[in-house]
């Protein structure tokens, strides 16, 4: 009778273990020892994705971040961010006018057209399909291209440096950029909307699911004023109007991702959070061993396989 009891408790604690682990999901996967800094994370499925950064580093993975293999770029140039359509195209762009394409996974990658003169820093980009990308320069202005990067024309150039960028079709593009700017028509026509943010607050980053719902992480906008609560900014008519979350504990939230309408999380100087009902409520996900986590960018495949990487280019799996 005893074996058979200690049998059922056995079997709880293991039921019990496994719930916690399902529940906590994030783990710290890749330590990074190469003291490269890097900017963008990008997965095309489950197993093959990218890291770039510093001196034109790219390091890919084909076993969904357990391991890293060093690509050669051709350049020294900081690499800022990255888009993959699928598991052979793909774009990079960083500083210095550095725009790279590869046709084949990331074994070759060849510098394209340049575009204005080498002060320039391209910060984020973005593609809709092979052909139609989206770029933004830290001089302000916003470029697209037509034919799968080796042409851009600036159809923007007005924004503060360094926009942010969220595609929802070969139509349809937001811009944050200081305010945000909206285009359904390619961008050769531009609307614009104030964003509600709270005093001593700033947008630093956001994401939309599709055309009307969109949700914007904030930073510290004070220059000084230490602020230990921060909430997650939306909108659901494309930023007529605004709805304010919760504050939450963090020393600011850095980058958002969602996998659909319900479930989306934020990462944050100190934490993860996530959502499973669209931004209504947001609940801690995951904190660091040492409660700091200083997240750079963000990117799930679905929602049980995202990773997070930081600015001490560590990557952390969800």
């Amino acid at each position: 009778m005893k074996l058979q009891n200690l049998s059922i408790l056995l079997i709880m604690i293991l039921f019990s273990c496994s719930d916690i682990k399902d529940e906590s999901g994030w783990y710290l996967q890749y330590e990074n020892l190469d003291d490269i800094t890097y900017y963008g994370i990008h997965f095309i499925n489950e197993n093959i994705g990218w890291i770039v950064g510093y001196n034109g580093t790219i390091k890919k993975t084909v076993d969904g971040g357990d391991s890293w293999t060093l690509q050669q770029s051709g350049v020294t140039s900081n690499l800022w961010d990255i888009s993959f359509i699928n598991d052979q195209l793909g774009w990079i762009c960083g500083s210095n006018n550095t725009i790279l394409k590869t046709e084949n996974g990331g074994e070759s990658w060849n510098a394209l057209l340049s575009v204005g003169g080498s002060e320039r820093i391209f910060v984020t980009l973005q593609f809709a399909d092979e052909n139609i990308g989206w770029i933004s320069s830290n001089q302000g202005e916003i470029l697209r291209s037509a034919d799968g990067g080796s042409s851009w024309e600036v159809v923007k150039d007005d924004n503060l440096g360094g926009a942010r960028i969220s595609i929802i079709d070969d139509n349809t593009i937001y811009i944050l950029s200081g305010k945000l700017y909206h285009s359904s028509d390619s961008g050769d026509t531009w609307e614009s909307d104030s964003i509600a943010v709270p005093k001593n607050y700033t947008v630093s980053n956001f994401y939309f699911i599709d055309k009307n719902r969109g949700y914007f992480t904030l930073i510290n906008g004070t220059g000084g004023t230490i602020i230990t609560e921060y909430p997650i900014l939306s909108t659901i008519d494309g930023g007529n109007n605004w709805e304010l979350s919760d504050y939450y504990s963090d020393a600011g939230f850095r980058c958002i991702y969602f996998v659909d309408q319900n479930i989306g999380w934020v990462g944050g100087i100190e934490n993860v959070y996530k959502t499973k009902d669209g931004g209504n409520s947001w609940s801690l996900d995951f904190t660091p061993e040492n409660d700091y986590l200083f997240s750079k960018d963000m990117c799930f495949v679905d929602k049980n396989h995202g990773w997070i990487i930081n600015y001490d280019g560590q990557v952390f799996k969800y």
